[in-house]
This record gives C-alpha cells, sequence and structure tokens, in this order.
C-alpha cells in the first residue's frame, strides 16, 4: 500500500505532473521574451600593474509555454517540473556557495574585485542540474541543487568532468540564509571541495551581510563582507541617499606540496598566504546606473600591495519583441524598498501534510530580492512573467514566494 501510494509523488518528480490533491502553479499572466543583462567598465590598478576590463552581458530570456525557459548566454534550458523541482540542462553557472551564482555580475556585487577563494570550485558546467526549494516550516524553507558536469575542451564552452551538490536554509522573517556546498572533481587528481554560505539581511538597519568559507587541496579560505546604506546618516541627504558603503575582510591559505596545479575554476590562485582588507563606496545615479570605488590592502609574505578599482556598471532589461501593454512608471527611488505593513495574502496551496504559510507580496520581495538588488525597474506584466520565471531557478525560490514576488511587481 505504502508503494502504490508513493507511486504518483515519483510520477509527479519525473514526469512534472501534479499527484492528486495538489494544485499546480500555472502561471496567470503569460510570459514574454525579454532581453536582461549589465554592461560595466572596470578599472583595477594593483602594484605594476593596470587593468581595464569593459564587458557586456546581455541575457536573452525564451519563455515557451507554462514551464520552459530558455537562457541564451548561457543555453541553459530550465524545465519546471513542478513546485519543488526545475530541471536545467546545457551550460549553467555552478551553485557552490553563493558568490558565483547570485552575486559575480558587476552590477549586483558590492565590491568589483572577486574574492580570493572564488576560482576555487568550478564556475561554469556542461551537463545537468535538479534544483527546487521547499517549505520545512511556515517560517523556514529548503533550497537544494545537484548538479552533474561533463569533460568539454571546447574552447569557451570548456568544463570539468564533476559532480556537486548545495543545500541551504531560509528565513525569510529574519532574512538569513546558511548554506552548505560540496563539489567532486572527477578526472585526474580527483579530489574534493567544500564549504558554507551565509547571506543576511538586518531589517532594524539597512545592514546587508555575505560570507563563504572554502575548503580543497587547492587551498582554502573565507570573505565576509557588509555592506550600509548611509541614507540613515541625515548627513548631505543629496549625496548619502544614494550611497553605500561597503568593507571586506578575507585570507587565502595557499596549499602544501602536491597541490594541484591548475584550478577547477580557471584563472590562478594567490601562492602564498594573503590577507586582504577592501572598503569601498558605491552611489546609484538611478535605479539603474551605478558608480563604484574601492581600495583594498594584501598583506603576504612576498610582499604587501595595493588593490585600487574604478568602475561604472549599468543593469538593462526591456522586452525582446514590441509589447503593446504600457510600461508602468519607473520608481526613481533606490536602495531597500520601503517598509509596509503585512496584508496576509495566501500565496496559492502547497502539498498536503505541508505547512502553508501566508505570504505578503512586499515582505516576500522584500526578504528575497532586496538581498541582491535594489529597486527594481518596471517592465510590462508578461515581461516581468519572464523575469520571475528566470529567478525563480536562479536565486531557488520556493513557487509561493516566487508567485507573490510577481504580484508585488506587477499591481
Amino acid at each position: 500500500m505504502r508503494t502504490r501510494a508513493a507511486l504518483p509523488v515519483l510520477t509527479a518528480l519525473l514526469l512534472g505532473t501534479v499527484p492528486p490533491g495538489e494544485t499546480q502553479d500555472l502561471p496567470a499572466i503569460k510570459p514574454a521574451p525579454v532581453v536582461a543583462g549589465n554592461g560595466s567598465f572596470i578599472t583595477t590598478f594593483q602594484t605594476g600593474q593596470q587593468l581595464l576590463v569593459p564587458g557586456v552581458d546581455p541575457i536573452l530570456l525564451l519563455p515557451a509555454g507554462d514551464r520552459f525557459l530558455l537562457e541564451a548566454d548561457y543555453i541553459q534550458l530550465d524545465f519546471i517540473a513542478n513546485r519543488h523541482l526545475t530541471v536545467v540542462v546545457g551550460r549553467y553557472l555552478t551553485p557552490f556557495g553563493i558568490f558565483n551564482e547570485r552575486l559575480h555580475p558587476p552590477w549586483i556585487k558590492y565590491l568589483q574585485p572577486n574574492p580570493l577563494i572564488y576560482r576555487l570550485s568550478a564556475l561554469r558546467n556542461n551537463g545537468v542540474m535538479l534544483r527546487g526549494a521547499s517549505w520545512v516550516t511556515s517560517k523556514v524553507s529548503l533550497n537544494y541543487s545537484g548538479y552533474f558536469s561533463a569533460l568539454s575542451t571546447a574552447g569557451s564552452f570548456s568544463s570539468k568532468r564533476n559532480a556537486g551538490v548545495r543545500v541551504g536554509l531560509f528565513l525569510p522573517r529574519r532574512r538569513l540564509e546558511l548554506g552548505g556546498s560540496v563539489e567532486r572533481v572527477l578526472q585526474g587528481q580527483r579530489f574534493s571541495i567544500w564549504g558554507f554560505d551565509t547571506t543576511w539581511q538586518l531589517e532594524s538597519v539597512p545592514l546587508d551581510f555575505h560570507g563563504e568559507y572554502a575548503r580543497s587541496k587547492q587551498g582554502s579560505g573565507y570573505w565576509v563582507e557588509g555592506a550600509y546604506w548611509l541614507s540613515q546618516l541625515n548627513l548631505w541627504p543629496s549625496l548619502t541617499r544614494k550611497s553605500q558603503a561597503v568593507a571586506r575582510i578575507e585570507q587565502f591559505f595557499a596549499p602544501g606540496p602536491g597541490a594541484p596545479a591548475a584550478p577547477i575554476g580557471g584563472g590562478t590562485l594567490p601562492g602564498v598566504k594573503t590577507q586582504r582588507l577592501t572598503w569601498g563606496w558605491n552611489y546609484y545615479l538611478n535605479d539603474a546606473l551605478r558608480f563604484s570605488f574601492s581600495y583594498g590592502r594584501d598583506f603576504r609574505s612576498l610582499g604587501d600591495r595595493n588593490v585600487w578599482s574604478l568602475g561604472i556598471e549599468y543593469r538593462f532589461q526591456f522586452p525582446a519583441v514590441a509589447s503593446r501593454q504600457k510600461t508602468p512608471a519607473v520608481s526613481p527611488r533606490v536602495g531597500r524598498p520601503p517598509r509596509r505593513s503585512p496584508q496576509g495574502d495566501t500565496t496559492g496551496s502547497l502539498a498536503r501534510g505541508k505547512p502553508k504559510p501566508e505570504i505578503d507580496p512586499d515582505q516576500a520581495y522584500r526578504s528575497n530580492c532586496s538581498r541582491c538588488h535594489a529597486m527594481p525597474r518596471r517592465l510590462p506584466d508578461r515581461e516581468m512573467a519572464t523575469i520571475m520565471r528566470h529567478m525563480r531557478v536562479r536565486a531557488n525560490l520556493t513557487a509561493e514566494e516566487a508567485e507573490a514576488i510577481l504580484r508585488y511587481l506587477t499591481r
């Protein structure tokens, strides 16, 4: 009898159907193609070295039906099998930790220099990934990603043979997420990489924290950063209300003899023990244009050095085809969205026997999107539905959170 009762659930996971008694989250708004992304010009100065890095990173998002999304930049196909499972095939960002998948775009990250441990794990993979999110209790959600990558030496589409898992616990009301990742390199000198990550956004003050720790045969290290919106200072409001102060502390421990030479993430890692302290300032000219500055100091046995960075970052998103729907007015506000009182908005049914939290759209946006983004640039409803399908996969949102946030962005 137990086996017979489990068959509908197994069928749901494999074929994307919904067991009797559950509700499938078919979108009420038909999504439309969108072009989104960012452009940047970053200048980095180090002792004896200057880097000028212009970049444009557009992503064409092509929805198909109620369940599919093609992300043309990564050549990634997403299939939303059901409320708790999405199947991803193609080339995708590796979900090890939080920085690579969620924070690395120039428009999103608080400091332009990447953390010292950035390349300890694979950055992009070619293969298949299973991911999703589900409620553990009415106040805690569990998000999960498991992936396998095949070996490829095809130039820009190269990848290592590896497999990994990331699992995170998210407390929306506390705006706190704790995650753990494990990755296994399945070629050459095989070894494992493991680490922990966290994000925390304080609600009483406009202060955000991000952090990661990672360890492998190629080295180990950590980074912790905080960002504070200066609008609370009531000093020179024309400047501070759009300004953000940032600081990061990080450390890398070089491996001993016999470590694999080439980092799995490509590029190079510090060859000696290195400590870095960095502080920065971001100024948001509007909701889509930002100026950034940072200064860091490396402390290492080969000699200390300074690391300067200047940058301008721009984000864009627009319909890929002409839309007859009028675009809502763009809010000039930057930073965190304003607080609103909960409205007790119910956001759809969950599986039988699971808790059914009431999710307010305002709270859902503040708890999830504002951890990485400034106030959103408004698009027509159909394009916003596509953006949310993309973010449901990228940020590993629960179906209920994705639905509530879409209501917030389209009302």
